[in-house]
């Protein structure tokens, strides 16, 4: 996902508290490859939110690596 991000080739519709919680998000490396921390806000000293953006990498990380459904089709007559 992060590929997508870096390079542009992964937007979203433009909502206004995404886009906000996304640029919250902090990548580290990790051993396995990316973790994400919340910033902190230097004012209040409090972890800003980011649970929108947790779930939009979920949904893309599973869209990306789910196994394809089985196709449906059914052919009648003779075997292919």
């Amino acid at each position: 996902m992060r590929g997508g991000v870096t390079s542009r080739s992964l937007v979203h519709h433009g909502d206004a508290e995404l886009a906000a919680q996304m640029r919250n998000v902090l990548a580290r490396p990790a051993p396995k490859g990316w973790a994400i921390d919340a910033a902190v806000d230097a004012r209040t000293h409090q972890t800003r939110r980011i649970v929108a953006a947790q779930a939009a990498m979920l949904a893309v990380h599973r869209a990306m690596t789910a196994p394809r459904p089985p196709s449906r089709v059914m052919h009648f007559g003779a075997p292919r």
